[in-house]
């Protein structure tokens, strides 16, 4: 789901039926939110020419976002979705500068607004959740967990994380340049944890590495990071976290995750050197 593998663990004996109905939430979270199937609440959302009432999952999902884009310097932005669409159906060829040009005056979060439960848009834009649903679907995934009697477990979906119970879980962040390593090994207990990194979803074009977290300001892929994990209470933050610190960059980066309160953040920048909170101080990450 969601482009990707969704991983659910409980201890053994745990009832089949707590599996299921956390896989058939994430499901539905993933056909609501995919900007691009014509059902989908989100592209009818982007289909519609006049302001549209919002049912109360969807209201909630905007306004998550427009605080945490507002936090971040706009840089982790739900209207993204022109320029998300152009770079994915760019191929083998870098976007001209008039086509990205053309796909900024069509994004951003400044070209929507919220007033009450109706959302109204400018014409072109696109919704997209993909900066922070996938963390939204795994803390669904946990509540029906909880809500079911699991005592503990872990979901995973390619990365955003979260755990709950007693027992504290030893979550490993990916090497960026090397697939076979890791940076180091985090003790997660009740928290969640996602990355953002240029080494998943990419193409390399004349030597230059073209990923998909895109800069708002620039409309191409964000430079200065190549990961970026992020600790939360829950997992929509830390996704939606990873994202604005992926493109803010190292000290503003830093600087969002110490304003927030139980997050953390390690840092790699594009030299290999690691930055992290004071969180983590004690925890060894090596590049």
């Amino acid at each position: 789901m969601m482009d990707t593998l969704v991983e659910i663990k409980a201890p053994e004996g745990t009832d089949e039926k707590i599996f299921d109905a956390s896989f058939l939430e994430m499901k539905r979270i993933d056909q609501k939110y995919a900007p691009y199937s014509r059902g989908s609440t989100i592209y009818k959302i982007n289909s519609a020419q006049s302001p549209q009432r919002l049912d109360g999952e969807t209201l909630y999902l905007i306004k998550f976002a427009l605080k945490i884009s507002s936090r971040s310097l706009e840089t982790m932005d739900p209207a993204l979705g022109a320029l998300s669409r152009l770079w994915r159906k760019a191929g083998e060829q870098v976007p001209t500068a008039k086509n990205i040009a053309a796909a900024r005056a069509a994004s951003g979060v400044s070209r929507i607004n919220l007033d009450g439960n109706f959302l109204t848009k400018e014409p072109g834009i696109i919704l997209d959740f993909g900066a922070f649903v996938k963390g939204y679907a795994v803390d669904r995934a946990i509540e029906e967990m909880m809500a079911l009697g699991a005592a503990e477990g872990l979901v995973n979906a390619g990365g955003d994380i979260r755990v709950f119970g007693k027992r504290t879980w030893k979550i490993a962040v990916k090497h960026p340049r090397k697939s076979s390593e890791f940076l180091g090994v985090i003790p997660l207990r009740d928290k969640a944890a996602a990355t953002s990194g240029d080494y998943e979803r990419f193409k390399e074009i004349n030597g230059v590495r073209y990923h998909h977290i895109i800069n708002p300001s620039t409309g191409k892929p964000a430079r200065g990071v190549i990961s970026a994990t992020v600790i939360a209470d829950d997992c929509i933050t830390a996704d939606a976290l990873s994202t604005a610190v992926f493109v803010l960059g190292v000290d503003k980066g830093l600087k969002l995750v110490d304003g927030t309160p139980g997050a953390q953040c390690v840092i790699v920048d594009e030299r290999g050197g690691i930055h992290k909170t004071s969180g983590l101080k004690n925890i060894r990450f090596t590049y």
